[in-house]
């Protein structure tokens, strides 16, 4: 899995681009080689269930 390198989102956060689609923060990619998760599959997962869960800290207006 292709990790680039880091960027710097608008709010200071760090975040990753992984393989073509997707892009993590460090915690994210911490979390999943610890648990032995950091392979595409890991990642499709971890950003699916993601997507399924409302943002925190975020209105819509």
């Amino acid at each position: 899995m292709v990790v680039g390198f880091p960027m710097q989102t608008a709010d200071g956060e760090v975040v990753f681009p992984v393989g073509r689609d997707f892009t993590l923060t460090a915690d994210q990619i911490l979390k999943l080689l610890e648990s032995g998760e950091l392979h595409a599959e890991g990642v499709r997962r971890l950003v699916a269930a993601q997507a399924a869960t409302p943002m925190r800290g975020h209105q819509t207006h």
